[in-house]
Parts: structure tokens; sequence; C-alpha cells
């Protein structure tokens, strides 16, 4: 296995993103209307967009990473 640095403000934001992304896709739209609370502004939107059939599909890992840091990623992340 090996080890991959990211800068903390990019993994900050890429967490962010996946913790966005996997509260939405881990539940069916049904059920998030039924939670105790509203889905905030920037949760309806992503809701919106996947809906729409938006949003990226990466095969790898690796694909993600070279679209959110740029194709020579792991040269940035040594």
């Amino acid at each position: 296995m090996s080890t991959v640095t990211i800068p903390k403000t990019k993994y900050e934001s890429l967490k962010k993103q996946a913790a966005a992304y996997r509260r939405i896709l881990s539940a069916p739209r049904e059920m998030l209307c039924t939670l105790s609370h509203t889905p905030n502004k920037e949760t309806r939107a992503a809701i919106r967009e996947l809906e729409r059939g938006g949003g990226k599909r990466f095969n790898s890992v690796d694909e993600l990473f070279e679209d959110a840091l740029g194709k020579n990623w792991r040269k940035k992340v040594q």
C-alpha cells in the first residue's frame, strides 16, 4: 500500500465534499424528507444536481485525485 500526503486545505475541502455526497447517496430522497431537520441550501442543491443526472463519477481514486488536484497530483502531495 502506498501513502499519499494531501495539503491540509485540500484535504479538508475533499473531506467536506465526500461527507456531503455520502449523506446524500446513503439515504433515498424520501428518507431525507422524513428527517427531523430540513436539508440546508447546499444539500438541497446537491440533491437536485444528482437527480438531474449531474455529478462526477470516477473509475479510481487516482482519477478523483487527478480531477481535484491536477494531472501531476502525485508530485504535489510528496
